[in-house]
């Protein structure tokens, strides 16, 4: 609990917020658990690393949009039963913020960009994340 004069804050990590995804609510709470802790990391290091790497493909923290560079780009989001912090998208280089629908779609108009330029976009927790290169 923070405390600033009248106001108070509670400071948590928004992971245990995201209640609607209980498949990540499942792997959170078996990858919290002292045993599997402890059998994880008696595994030999490049194994472990081997693992994350999947792990992150499949969760689909690493992406990659190539875009025309100077002209508007339009950028559609689809959706499809989604219910983790994904639905929270933000590219903060345009100050752009939506909560995206569980299912449907949106469209995000990115102002023209000079070749070179990236753009990262995540969820608001940073768990999914990505780039837009601009070509």
């Amino acid at each position: 609990m923070l405390a600033f004069g009248p106001q108070r804050w509670l400071l948590t990590h928004g992971d245990a917020w995201c209640l609607a995804d209980t498949d990540y609510q499942a792997f959170r709470q078996t990858v919290r658990s002292p045993e599997w802790q402890t059998a994880f990391l008696q595994r030999p290091l490049a194994e472990r690393e081997a693992i994350a790497r999947q792990l992150r493909v499949h969760h689909g923290t690493v992406r990659r949009v190539l875009a025309q560079a100077g002209v508007p780009v339009t950028l559609n989001i689809v959706t499809d039963n989604t219910t983790s912090c994904a639905r929270d998208f933000v590219i903060p280089a345009i100050k752009y913020y939506v909560l995206l629908p569980v299912t449907g779609l949106e469209t995000v108009q990115i102002p023209p960009q000079p070749v070179g330029t990236t753009m990262r976009f995540t969820c608001s927790m940073g768990m999914y994340t990505g780039l837009i290169e601009f070509r």
